[in-house]
């Protein structure tokens, strides 16, 4: 004797379509009432952080969307410039210890960072950070002038990065 084949109940039941449209309801008003992405403080930080470890194109992406963001306060797109100028000065920092940079190269950057930093200054006077862009300006400036303090005390570095002498004291 053979035993009887089981019996399966179809897909296409009355109760399996309940349960599959019930089903359906249910991920439509979770995905209705999730959360939605927000920029925030915690964005600056986040870019501030990719610059530091020299993710310059992932920070600025991240200031770019917050820029663009339409739920963005007017804070948090203060903030985006800011660590959209502050970026430069990462990128500057980051090519003095690269020894294939040219000093040109390095000079422009720090220029360019300083000058990125003044404009934020100046387009947002009342932002809460214009205080601080104001003394990152000077801070830009004082480590330039530091590597090339540095670079003047040791001839071997400077002969290695093929830099002239002369242009490093003018």
């Amino acid at each position: 004797m053979t035993a009887p084949a089981p019996e399966f109940r179809s897909l296409a039941s009355p109760r399996v379509g309940r349960l599959v449209g019930i089903g359906l309801v249910l991920v439509l008003a979770l995905l209705t009432l999730a959360p939605t992405g927000h920029a925030g403080p915690d964005d600056f930080e986040f870019g501030k952080k990719l610059a530091q470890a020299r993710f310059f194109d992932y920070a600025r992406k991240v200031y770019e969307d917050l820029l663009q963001n339409p739920k963005a306060t007017d804070e948090e797109k203060g903030l985006a410039r800011y660590g959209m100028a502050l970026l430069t000065q990462e990128e500057a920092i980051a090519a003095t210890g690269r020894g294939d940079a040219g000093f040109d190269d390095i000079a422009a950057l720090f220029e360019s960072a300083a000058t990125d930093i003044e404009t934020f200054d100046k387009q947002n006077p009342k932002n809460k950070n214009a205080d601080m862009a104001r003394l990152d300006v000077g801070k830009i400036r004082l480590a330039f002038v530091q590597w090339i303090r540095e670079l003047l005390s040791d001839p071997g570095e400077i002969q290695d990065r093929g830099y002239d002498v002369n242009k490093l004291r003018e």
